[in-house]
């Protein structure tokens, strides 16, 4: 929790490690995972998780919806 609280404070902690431990099972289950330090490999999939949230949660200006042209005009 004090990993994903440093990380960002967009993101609720709880919600990214319970992410993070579903995606190093996931691994787990497919024959990966972590072959060493589990802690290093959990904080990895903290940030990595985090990363990855980020990504998808960028927000545009409205400046640059207006150059964006209008499906259903043209």
């Amino acid at each position: 929790m004090t990993v994903a609280r440093s990380i960002t404070s967009t993101v609720d902690p709880d919600d990214l490690v319970q992410e993070a431990y579903t995606r190093i099972f996931q691994a787990i289950r497919r024959g990966g995972g972590p072959t060493g330090a589990f802690r290093a490999y959990l904080f990895t999939a903290i940030r990595n998780t985090a990363a990855s949230w980020g990504r998808g949660r960028r927000e545009f200006a409205i400046e640059e919806l207006e150059a964006v042209a209008d499906p259903s005009s043209t």
